[in-house]
């Protein structure tokens, strides 16, 4: 269980700095993937902090090991 929070963790920090850095980590969930890849929400300043850099679609990664965690956030807008 401690793994996979800190892959979570990561992926909310990367989140933050996809996102300019500012958004809070509690404006950051890392969404249960059911079958797929995981999501992530995001609230308050961090959801209009997206808006304004025209995200349209988030891919998150998550990977763990015994003694470190990583993740690697995807913020894309998709307009041609």
């Amino acid at each position: 269980p401690e793994r996979r929070l800190a892959a979570r963790l990561a992926a909310k920090r990367a989140a933050r700095v996809a996102l300019g850095g500012k958004t809070r980590l509690d404006e950051i969930e890392v969404t249960p993937a059911r079958g797929g890849p995981p999501g992530l929400r995001l609230t308050g300043e961090a959801a209009g902090q997206a808006r304004r850099l025209g995200v349209q679609r988030v891919l998150v990664s998550l990977t763990h090991g015994l003694t470190h965690a990583a993740a690697v956030v995807l913020l894309l807008d998709e307009t041609p």
